[in-house]
């Protein structure tokens, strides 16, 4: 006799793999379509979280004279036409003198005041020493430059120079060491000559 076999089983057996296989196949598809779907909406928002992740952090770790472009780069804007709060024109530095209400500091070196002149009633702190003399104290300070130190309060100090490379110069040193409502006159002992001795 020849045995018998079990064909449904087996038969059975392959329609169900069969149908797994579909199964499989047609989650595929899902799966396939879902991902065109959502990738493009995943890179849109990864990109938006990645540029404002580098914004912050380039804000973090902009380097100190970056900060300082940031804080007081108005004063440079002036020669594009822009006045701001942190320059004084030659009128009103001439309003603040006449009343008798400014600190007139000039940054330039004593050889340079000597042979250019300068604005009667001010006081000289070379560029060069400037950072050292915010750290002194009254005391020394005073022995050293002959008035007063001023404070970091003090909202009429006033550096100037021939122009505006030393005092803008001397502008960012004072904010650096808290001097922050400290000023500058840009167009200096060039533009003061001129048009304060025209006015006399």
């Amino acid at each position: 006799l020849t045995p018998q076999t079990d064909i449904p089983e087996t038969s059975n057996y392959e329609k169900n793999m069969q149908k797994s296989s579909k199964i499989q196949v047609a989650l595929l598809n899902n799966f396939y379509i879902y991902y065109l779907m959502i990738v493009p909406v995943v890179r849109v928002l990864l990109r938006a979280f990645t540029l404002n992740r580098r914004s912050a952090w380039s804000r973090a770790l902009l380097p100190a004279t970056s900060k300082y472009r940031v804080e007081i780069g108005k004063v440079q804007k002036n020669y594009y036409g822009i006045h701001n709060s942190y320059e004084l024109t030659y009128e009103e530095l001439k309003a603040l003198y006449d009343a008798d209400d400014v600190l007139i500091i000039d940054v330039r070196d004593p050889e340079e005041i000597k042979k250019q002149g300068k604005i009667e009633g001010s006081y000289n702190v070379p560029l060069g020493q400037l950072s050292e003399a915010l750290k002194l104290t009254p005391e020394a300070f005073r022995k050293q430059y002959h008035f007063e130190k001023p404070t970091k309060y003090d909202a009429n100090i006033v550096f100037h120079g021939l122009s505006h490379i030393k005092s803008t110069a001397a502008l960012e040193i004072a904010h650096k060491y808290g001097y922050k409502k400290s000023r500058h006159y840009p167009a200096g002992w060039e533009e003061w000559s001129k048009k304060f001795i025209d006015e006399r």
